[in-house]
């Protein structure tokens, strides 16, 4: 119960934030600082903390003190992909997962596990 709960209060609050990277007026003296020597490239597999793929298709990012918490969706075909991505696009979108990654400095990402799994829809549907 109080993981589901958990996801119906910070999913739509992270879907509703502004991708990381847009910046407003007066935002760029409160940036974050990526980890000394740490580069972010882009057209890349990004991997987690523990050498992992990160599966966060469609993400959104929520800071909470100090933290930031990348929530996305691992579809079925994102494995595949990941192992052979010469061999293009695949047709596989079903659901596999909401993950969560927790970041403090948005350059290196831990897993936290996943907010919600097939099993939590009870039968199927949509997210």
């Amino acid at each position: 119960m109080l993981k589901r709960t958990i996801v119906s209060v910070l999913l739509p609050l992270a879907v509703a934030l502004t991708p990381v990277g847009s910046t407003s007026v007066g935002a760029a003296a409160s940036e974050p600082q990526a980890a000394v020597g740490a580069t972010i490239k882009n057209d890349v597999f990004w991997k987690d903390t523990s050498g992992n793929p990160i599966y966060s298709q469609g993400g959104g990012v929520l800071k909470v003190g100090s933290t930031y918490y990348w929530y996305g969706v691992k579809y079925g075909g994102a494995v595949s992909y990941y192992n052979n991505p010469g061999g293009g696009k695949n047709n596989n979108v079903s659901f596999s997962a909401i993950t969560i990654y927790s970041s403090t400095d948005l350059a290196n990402w831990k897993f936290e596990g996943n907010a919600m799994t097939p099993s939590d829809l009870g039968g199927g549907g949509w997210v």
